[in-house]
């Protein structure tokens, strides 16, 4: 799996298309490591590196332009299949919101992984996983958070903005610091 998220990064990078890890792999960064099947990577298009983002993975993903294309239009998301392993990555269009903007302006480099990659910081990630269980409730996703929150530093404060900003019921997580 590392393997591929290292040349997925690397061939983003030389195309000039700006990413940040997310999900799973974002999440075994920061605290306790979970199994994932996948790899969630934000993405954020323009106009100008659709094109070399659909033909530079042609050859060894399985790609849907039309699908991609369409996504992109609707900011979905959309997978690509890697076709000597079958990995799946999910590709997250990345958002305008005032929080997107925010949370991808924020993302960090890392190397833990052994190679340079953007990743969502540990704050965002939290933000992101309560904004999809305003809807879903999870336990997965609960648990991850709590990982989370026990895993050192974290920024209350920038936490306890967004919460407010973006309304989020945050299940008495962190409402006490």
């Amino acid at each position: 799996m590392l393997t591929v998220l290292q040349a997925l990064c690397e061939k983003l990078e030389s195309i000039g298309i700006e990413y940040m890890l997310s999900g799973s792999l974002a999440l075994n960064l920061y605290t306790v490591p979970r199994m994932t099947r996948d790899i969630d990577v934000i993405i954020h298009f323009t106009d100008e590196n659709i094109e070399p983002f659909i033909s530079g993975f042609d050859s060894e993903y399985f790609v849907d332009d039309i699908g991609i294309r369409q996504e992109i239009k609707r900011r979905g998301i959309f997978n690509l299949i890697h076709k000597s392993t079958a990995l799946r990555i999910d590709c997250i269009v990345m958002k305008n919101g005032a929080y997107r903007l925010v949370e991808f302006g924020r993302r960090v480099r890392n190397e833990e992984y052994g190679f340079p990659i953007w990743v969502v910081t540990k704050e965002d990630l939290i933000l992101s996983k309560l904004l999809w269980i305003q809807d879903l409730q999870s336990d997965k996703q609960m648990e991850d958070i709590r990982h989370l929150l026990a895993s050192g530093s974290i920024e209350y404060k920038y936490l306890n903005e967004w919460k407010e900003n973006l309304r989020l019921n945050t299940y008495n997580l962190f409402d006490h610091e």
